[in-house]
C-alpha cells in the first residue's frame, strides 16, 4: 500500500522540508497534467488517455485508488472504465447505480468536486457496493462533461480517512476538465471521418461525376 502524504506537520519538522514536501507534490500533479494534455491534444486513443489519468492521478496524490467511470447508454448506471487500484476484472465491468440517493448520482448533479473525508460516516449518499468491496474510506469524485449531459466522473480514492487540500481540489477538477476535452476532440475527429467516409462513397457511386467547386467556381 501506499504511504498517503501527511497532512498534519510534525511541529519538530523544519520548515525548509515543509516547503520540500509541498513543491514536490505540486511538480507531480503538473507533470501530471502536462501529460494528460499531451495525450489529449495528440488525438489519443480514448481508453488510453483515460487510464494515463488513473495512473498520474493516483501516483500524484499517493492515492491507493482511482478511475474513470461512464454513464451507461441507458444513462442508470456508471461502468468503471478505467482505473488502478480494483480487484481484477472490476474495470471494464463493475458499474455504480446514479440514481438519487447514491455517491454516483450526487456528484452528477453537483456543480463541483465532491469530497469525502470518511465514507461510512457521510450521511449525504449512500456508499456503492463496488467502493465498500475496496474498503475505500475516504475520496474525491468530479463530474466529466456538461452539468446538463455529464459523460462520466473522475474519481480518485484512499483505503483511510485522509484530508485534501485546495490544490488537490484543483488539480483533479484540472484533470477532469482535461479528459472532457480528450472526448470532444475525439467525438469531432470521428464526425469528420463518417463525413469524409459519405462523401467519398458518393463521389464512387456517382454515374457522371461531381465536382466540388468553391465559391468562385474554381475546382477544389
Amino acid at each position: 500500500m501506499k504511504a498517503r502524504r501527511v497532512t498534519s506537520v510534525d511541529p519538530r519538522c523544519p520548515p525548509e522540508a515543509e516547503n520540500h514536501e509541498h513543491t514536490r507534490v505540486r511538480g507531480r500533479q503538473q507533470e501530471a497534467l502536462t501529460e494528460l494534455t499531451r495525450l489529449a491534444l495528440a488525438a489519443a486513443p480514448l481508453q488510453e488517455l483515460f487510464q494515463a489519468a488513473a495512473e498520474r492521478i493516483s501516483a500524484a496524490l499517493s492515492d491507493d485508488i482511482c478511475g474513470v467511470l461512464q454513464v451507461s447508454p441507458d444513462v442508470s448506471r456508471l461502468r468503471l472504465t478505467a482505473g488502478v487500484g480494483w480487484m481484477p476484472d472490476r474495470v471494464g465491468s463493475a458499474t455504480v447505480d446514479r440514481e438519487p440517493g447514491t455517491l454516483a448520482g450526487y456528484v452528477l448533479q453537483e456543480n463541483g468536486p465532491v469530497v469525502v473525508t470518511s465514507l461510512p460516516e457521510d450521511n449525504r449518499f449512500r456508499t456503492p457496493r463496488l467502493f465498500a468491496e475496496h474498503g475505500i474510506a475516504s475520496g474525491m469524485s468530479v463530474k466529466i462533461g456538461p452539468a446538463e449531459e455529464p459523460w462520466g466522473l473522475l474519481g480518485t480514492f484512499t483505503t483511510r480517512p485522509c484530508h485534501y487540500t485546495r490544490e488537490d481540489v484543483r488539480f483533479v477538477t484540472t484533470a477532469a476538465d482535461i479528459l472532457w476535452d480528450g472526448i470532444v476532440r475525439h467525438r469531432h475527429d470521428e464526425a469528420t471521418h463518417h463525413e469524409l467516409s459519405v462523401l467519398n462513397a458518393a463521389f464512387e457511386s456517382a454515374p457522371i461525376g461531381l465536382a466540388i467547386l468553391d465559391r468562385e467556381l474554381r475546382y477544389k
